[in-house]
């Protein structure tokens, strides 16, 4: 079925947040139609069949499967989901975007709603799909952030059994053990799940909202709603469906789905450029001493039989070599195999290439897919290894690469080998090149470190969609770490911290700081550069990295404040990265941090026209914009001999009675008699400085004494303002 053709403009969209009685009032950005719109999708088949976890000689479906189904609230069938994140595809990215978010809402005392969209209740991130070899060189001075915290996750759990799962520095694991941990890194509320296909998307129009039908399994619909997308599955459904351009394959030629070009199938007619990676559905291995259960016996959703003949061969090389192959040296825990290499890939180019742009297609070739792996496992138990058993048939393939939209910035194969790195939001180590295609495996095995920048997320044009997986990248960027479930995972988490930010400033994503976003990851743990886990054991980052300014400790409320002003734009850090809490605040500092912080717009200035003759006359926004929308709002205001005294010191009495002006009737008037208790203010402003105490929002130095014509510190300007903000 078609894509209808829909015309894409910018639009404004007011979003306003209450704040204490005042309105605070964003502008946003969304894509809009114009004219009601429906965009029907290619029928998206994405799996039909229960979790197929079974034993592999047959029986009910996993328990880990079930379990899934229970992580998270399932939605409701026929109901509206209205949320403020969408995220599509169970992937390691999109787990850990979940994850991203769900920290940084706990870190701002924010409850996103979240919805995870996905074909089926058990996850799609190949960690669970039977890739049970980690992909990261020198991980103990690599890994970090989300990723990390699923590797340490599964260390303690074999720990306990007393298993060391990387004694030899690389983690293995069984993929049931990764559907554990990745379930408990789930936000334990605010999420509801859907499984099923994708039915029908509409773009945001004036209100701002993405919306998506899905269909379950059993034919019920759903619909969602959401200000922020995020589309983590490989294919890019859902990114393409909304009409963002694209590149597969070998090349750059950009398509697109809704507005053309698509791409032509691979052939030799255009060198077979526009063929995606091989597909691999990964089978987990059991050596049975006394024999295994025969697949000739094999009863499974996916694996009939039927392509299995007396005439089927799988190379003469490819028998005599299992023995000593890589899937027979790489042990798991429990004496488990990861079935890898030529056994597992699925090559044929028109098939893969199907599996990206036909997803109505996808049901038959998992089947296909895993009857040609289980075809030569068969083959190996009738030639002389029949001790060879199946312990897991996945229930997805490994998608090593689907598309990649084009973004906002472009990371490619020469940013890594030059050493360029842009705003990174991830980094990763791995062999330079890995790509499996139709004529086998490619590599270029020397190590290389990628460092993704924040804008290859981000489809250009697109304000409210991000996309961690399919990101923008040529093929040579996108087939080295990028690629590997470490830095997609990271990815993920990235996008989370994107969206979650984006909602707490009432922007889109156009409107974010790098500094904001890698002070947050870092914050969460991740290392951006290589150079930030040198020296280090695994898995630590230096303390002073993990805050958003290394002067700042973690715990205590000052950094809680700290951390919503800087969001909001209205506090800076210094060029060393510190923030300097004890160092003296400027009015003009003040200023910033009040027009930012209350989202003040400019107006006409109380008064008539403001002439500060101490002002830079050079229309910058900082000081003179910031100094004079915040005198045109009543909330500062210049000495009697005409001066505004930008580079003095503010006094702690003077920052009190801008706030009590900036909230407004958003502060309760304490009952009569009221005593603040302290001492050492002036008559003129006991009454202002008692209102603030009576709201919580200042202590003084002790109970009787306030201080209150001493130098506001930069520390105490935060506390005072961030509590206000917070109310």
């Amino acid at each position: 079925m078609p894509y209808r053709n829909w015309a894409q403009g910018e639009v404004r969209r007011q979003m306003t947040v209450r704040h204490a009685g005042r309105r605070r009032v964003y502008a946003r950005r969304g894509l809009g139609t114009a004219a009601t719109l429906s965009l029907l999708l290619l029928a998206l088949v994405l799996g039909v069949f229960p979790a197929s976890n079974a034993a592999a000689t047959g029986g009910s479906p996993s328990a880990e499967a079930a379990a899934a189904e229970a992580a998270g609230d399932e939605a409701t069938a026929g109901e509206t989901l209205s949320v403020d994140v969408l995220v599509y595809g169970s992937t390691t990215g999109g787990i850990g975007a979940l994850r991203a978010l769900d920290r940084l809402g706990s870190r701002f005392g924010r409850q996103f709603s979240l919805a995870l969209v996905a074909p089926a209740a058990e996850f799609e991130s190949p960690l669970v799909q039977g890739l049970s070899v980690e992909d990261v060189f020198r991980p103990h001075v690599t890994v970090s952030g989300f990723y990390d915290e699923f590797r340490r996750s599964v260390l303690t759990r074999y720990a306990a059994q007393g298993i060391d799962a990387a004694r030899d520095g690389r983690l293995r694991y069984e993929p049931r053990v990764a559907q554990e941990v990745l379930r408990s890194l789930l936000p334990q509320s605010g999420l509801r799940r859907l499984s099923g296909k994708l039915v029908q998307v509409e773009p945001p129009g004036a209100e701002g909202l993405t919306r998506i039908l899905v269909e379950s399994p059993t034919g019920a619909r759903q619909q969602v709603e959401a200000r922020l997308v995020i589309d983590a599955s490989p294919e890019g459904d859902l990114g393409r469906a909304l009409g963002a351009d694209y590149m597969m394959g070998t090349g750059n030629a950009l398509f697109n789905d809704v507005l053309g070009p698509a791409p032509a199938p691979p052939g030799p007619e255009n060198g077979f450029s526009t063929a995606p990676q091989s597909l691999s559905m990964l089978l987990t291995l059991r050596l049975h001493p006394g024999g295994a259960p025969p697949l000739a016996q094999l009863t499974h959703p996916l694996y009939q039989g039927s392509t299995y003949g007396p005439d089927f061969t799988f190379g003469e090389n490819n028998l005599l070599g299992f023995a000593d192959s890589w899937s027979m040296r790489q042990v798991l825990p429990n004496d488990r195999r990861e079935l890898n290499e030529a056994w597992s890939d699925y090559r044929p180019p028109a098939d893969t290439f199907a599996w990206v742009t036909q997803p109505d297609s996808r049901e038959a070739l998992r089947a296909r897919m895993a009857s040609a792996v289980l075809d030569k496992v068969r083959y190996l138990q009738e030639h002389g290894y029949p001790h060879v058993g199946v312990d897991r048939i996945p229930d997805q393939p490994y998608v090593r690469a689907g598309v990649r939209f084009l973004g906002e910035d472009f990371y490619s194969g020469a940013d890594i080998d030059a050493g360029r790195r842009r705003q990174s939001v991830a980094f990763g180590r791995y062999a330079r090149y890995d790509r499996h295609d139709p004529a086998g495996a490619q590599q270029i095995s020397a190590e290389a470190a990628v460092h993704v920048p924040m804008g290859a997320l981000v489809p250009r044009g697109f304000g409210y969609l991000l996309a961690p997986t399919a990101v923008s990248s040529d093929e040579s960027a996108y087939s080295s770490a990028v690629r590997m479930e470490s830095v997609r995972g990271n990815m993920g988490a990235a996008a989370g911290v994107m969206a979650g930010l984006a909602l707490i400033k009432g922007t889109d994503l156009h409107g974010l700081s790098y500094d904001q976003v890698a002070g947050e990851l870092r914050v969460q743990g991740h290392a951006l550069l290589a150079e930030e886990r040198e020296g280090l054991p695994a898995g630590q980052m230096p303390p002073a990295l993990r805050r958003l300014f290394w002067d700042v400790p973690v715990s205590g409320e000052l950094y809680q404040r700290l951390s919503l002003l800087n969001v909001l734009n209205a506090v800076d850090g210094r060029g060393d990265r510190s923030f300097g809490p004890s160092g003296t605040a400027l009015r003009a500092q003040v200023a910033k941090m009040v027009v930012e912080g209350y989202a003040l717009a400019g107006g006409a200035p109380v008064g008539g026209i403001l002439s500060f003759p101490d002002l830079p006359d050079d229309g910058a926004a900082y000081p003179n914009g910031y100094v004079q929308t915040a005198v045109a709002n009543g909330l500062m205001q210049g000495y009697g001999d005409g001066r505004f005294g930008p580079w003095e010191p503010m006094t702690r009495v003077q920052l009190v009675r801008v706030l009590v002006r900036a909230e407004g009737t958003g502060l309760a008037q304490p009952p009569a008699g009221y005593d603040s208790g302290f001492r050492d203010v002036a008559v003129e402003d006991r009454a202002v400085v008692a209102r603030a105490r009576f709201n919580g929002l200042v202590y003084g130095r002790s109970a009787t004494s306030f201080d209150p014509y001493a130098p506001a510190g930069r520390g105490h300007v935060t506390l005072i303002l961030g509590r206000a903000l917070s109310r």
